[in-house]
């Protein structure tokens, strides 16, 4: 009989929590002239898991993290440009940059004092900047899928020329072609175009994303906006391989974790990280691509509670 009550409560306590995670508002913080989205689930622990985006993810990207952790605080933020934070006034010199500093400022506002941070491809950048500027006082930094440098040296898919991204730039500045670079972003949300792209993802991939999980994902978490795009690829290729060397004056426990078929991040990237820092905990997720967090959620969350709790 015990049993089954403790059952019943910690059940409970789990239909609350999502309850809770549902029905916490977004916030804003204003920083240079940027209005930033955040969210922030305040459970009164002594630990906050600050989660960092990737490329043209909005913080949607985490919605199965933040069905656990319950022994944490979870603070995300929606990166300048995507979901509802505002541009501000920034350039692709600055871009990253300027994530890193409106988290920075955001986590000051909270009373936040020694994170742990979570960051996903792109977003790895961002987050190396801020343990920079935090001056290592983080309690322990976890890559996902990471890119650490400039992403035409180590994506695997990284064949598009720095000058094409100049000649985008141009591109996107003209209202007509604008225009009608966003009715595409528009349909490329709709089933038509999804599930082609679907099928070519479960043919070149061994995951085992049903096509409503791959649709949800993409058109919840996916910022498609062209000009977004073009700034944001070029700021990783303007500053990435510069913050990228930051990473050996971090000092923290260190976890990655990317999917075994990874198609975007190859091993040059892991070779990065594995000269900048001294001891690296490894884990690499079966029939998981570049999504390992969404993909494979379950293994995923029971890797990072477990290095989390270990430190």
């Amino acid at each position: 009989m015990q049993a089954g009550k403790s059952w019943t409560e910690q059940q409970s306590k789990v239909l609350h929590e999502l309850r809770r995670v549902r029905h916490t508002p977004m916030r804003q913080f204003e920083n240079r002239g940027a209005l930033i989205d955040y969210l922030f689930i305040d459970r009164s622990k002594e630990r906050t898991v600050h989660f960092f985006n990737g490329y043209l993810l909005k913080q949607n990207e985490w919605v199965h993290q933040l069905r656990s952790l319950w022994d944490f605080n979870l603070l995300l933020t929606d990166n300048r440009g995507h979901g509802g934070s505002t541009l501000g006034v920034t350039s692709s010199s600055r871009y990253l940059y300027d994530c890193a500093e409106d988290n920075l400022k955001i986590a000051q506002h909270l009373g936040i004092k020694n994170p742990d941070v979570v960051a996903f491809s792109m977003g790895a950048l961002i987050a190396t900047e801020y343990a920079y500027q935090l001056q290592s006082r983080i309690r322990t930094l976890t890559y996902v899928g990471p890119a650490v440098s400039n992403p035409l040296k180590t994506f695997a898919m990284g064949c598009v020329p720095s000058q094409m991204l100049d000649a985008l730039d141009e591109l996107v500045s003209h209202r007509a072609f604008l225009t009608l670079a966003k009715s595409f972003s528009q349909i490329a949300k709709h089933d038509v175009t999804l599930y082609p792209w679907y099928t070519l993802f479960k043919h070149a991939t061994p995951s085992r994303a049903t096509y409503r999980q791959f649709r949800r994902f993409l058109r919840d978490s996916f910022e498609v906006d062209p000009r977004i795009m073009i700034l944001v690829l070029k700021a990783m290729v303007e500053k990435g391989d510069e913050i990228g060397n930051k990473m050996g004056l971090i000092h923290a426990p260190v976890m990655v974790v990317r999917g075994e078929q990874d198609m975007f991040v190859d091993e040059s990237s892991m070779d990065v990280i594995q000269r900048e820092f001294d001891d690296v905990d490894w884990h690499s997720i079966k029939n998981a691509t570049h999504f390992p967090q969404a993909e494979k959620a379950r293994e995923f969350n029971r890797l990072l509670y477990t290095f989390l709790i270990r430190h």
